[in-house]
């Protein structure tokens, strides 16, 4: 890792770490060993440095956030 890292200095590529379950933009693109059907687009990201502990976060937040009715526009200004 540390000669990739060294390796990419001054590149525009970003390094992922050995522990980390990939990145994921839902609907978009999936990189890594993530399950896919667990994430949602929306608004709502989640920065974790634990695999088991980033699917548990994602899968909590997005049924919260599933199960909430829609915010109309009229409620968001006061």
């Amino acid at each position: 890792m540390v000669k990739v890292k060294r390796a990419l200095s001054g590149s525009k590529s970003r390094l992922i770490g050995p522990n980390c379950p990939g990145v994921m933009t839902a609907g978009e693109c999936k990189i890594g060993i993530m399950p896919g059907n667990i994430f949602k687009p929306g608004s709502v990201g989640i920065v974790s440095r634990s695999g088991t502990l980033t699917y548990e976060a994602v899968y909590q937040t997005t049924r919260e956030v599933s199960a909430r009715p829609p915010r109309s526009a009229s409620a968001a200004t006061p």
